[in-house]
């Protein structure tokens, strides 16, 4: 279940059944489903909602789920951005008319992944925001129109 891992001052004062209610919400955060999963299925949502809340009255309980989400921040894998980097513009700028033809008969199964959700995260680490559109098209009622060349850098369209 998970007890263990955070400190006896953590979780004093709480029963195996609160316990396990904290580590359920922090599986997706729903109070209610929670106190279910927990307590029987039979209790209906609307009485599992409010019992939910309830716990949450009680600061026992908010320190310990608390600390089990600060664990879990602590232990998440460090991910390397360059390496995300370059798995982004893979998905991003893969060619699809490259794939070689196969022989009559076989089969081959592809997944694609999303392009533009792909670029559009390739934009934000890069600090461009799904804002700029609008923002160019404000500019463009004031008459500046902004251009970027084929280094990237912006400059001012006469």
């Amino acid at each position: 279940m998970g007890f263990r891992h955070c400190t006896r001052r953590d979780n004093e004062g709480l029963n195996d059944p609160q316990k396990e209610f904290c580590h359920r919400y922090c599986v997706h955060f729903d109070r209610g489903l929670a106190y279910q999963e927990v307590y029987g299925f039979d209790i209906n949502a609307k009485t599992a909602r409010a019992n939910g809340n309830n716990l949450f009255k009680k600061q026992r309980i908010v320190n310990y789920v608390e600390s089990i989400l600060r664990e879990r921040r602590q232990s998440v894998v460090e991910i390397n951005v360059d390496e995300l980097i370059t798995e982004l513009k893979a998905i991003a700028f893969i060619e699809i008319d490259k794939v070689e033809m196969l022989e009559p008969g076989e089969v081959l199964t592809v997944k694609m992944a999303d392009k533009q959700k792909a670029i559009t995260t390739l934009l934000q680490i890069q600090g461009y925001t799904a804002e700029l559109p609008s923002a160019l098209r404000v500019l463009e009622t004031y008459g500046v129109k902004l251009k970027q060349d084929e280094s990237g850098k912006w400059f001012i369209e006469k």
